[in-house]
């Protein structure tokens, strides 16, 4: 993935991770690039009726999406969405302060800005990032994840400059199936690859 974006060094971009996962692939093609890792907290609100199903997305700079059209056909109340979505508001703010002890993201405008995930299923948490990555006018925004949903490919493709995904299959059923190991990252093992990241 890293020798796919090595031709925008010469732009001095900005690598940019969701965490936590995506920190992990982000820290490898920083270090590639040696070029400066950033990280971007967004948070999926899951339904209230099974949380691994997204129906939304919340960013930092008070980015919220939601998925209409999910929430009308399974029912679910404004309340019910409110209510998932200030837990998730909580927890993303938990993840600033522990990962940038508060501090205001970088300052993108003018950047070229490479935003890395470890893998998109529903692709609702990437826009929610690429949303709140475009207020701050940004040169040019890439999308980089080793594999991509091809559906959702096709809608991040429509916000991004260019999208890099090494594999992008019809029916992803499971992000990990394409990884030989895939823990769960812990908030410590986030903590000591920025650190890493900055001594680079």
């Amino acid at each position: 993935l890293a020798k796919q974006i090595l031709k925008y060094k010469k732009d001095s971009p900005i690598i940019v991770a969701l965490p936590r996962g995506g920190v992990v692939t982000a820290f490898e093609i920083a270090a590639e690039l040696k070029a400066p890792l950033e990280i971007l907290v967004v948070r999926k609100i899951g339904s209230p009726l099974n949380k691994e199903f997204g129906i939304g997305a919340i960013a930092e700079g008070d980015v919220l999406i939601l998925n209409n059209t999910a929430i009308e056909m399974h029912g679910i109340e404004e309340e019910d969405v409110n209510m998932v979505a200030g837990q998730e508001l909580d927890e993303l703010q938990r993840r600033i302060t522990l990962y940038r002890k508060d501090q205001p993201i970088s300052n993108f405008k003018d950047r070229v800005v490479v935003l890395v995930d470890d893998g998109v299923a529903t692709g609702i948490t990437a826009i929610a990032a690429i949303k709140a990555i475009m207020s701050h006018g940004p040169k040019k925004i890439v999308f980089a994840s080793p594999v991509c949903a091809q559906p959702s490919s096709s809608l991040i493709k429509n916000e991004v400059e260019e999208i890099v995904c090494l594999q992008m299959p019809d029916d992803l059923e499971a992000i990990g199936n394409y990884y030989e190991e895939f823990e769960q990252i812990t908030d410590e093992a986030v903590i000591k690859l920025i650190e890493k990241a900055g001594k680079l």
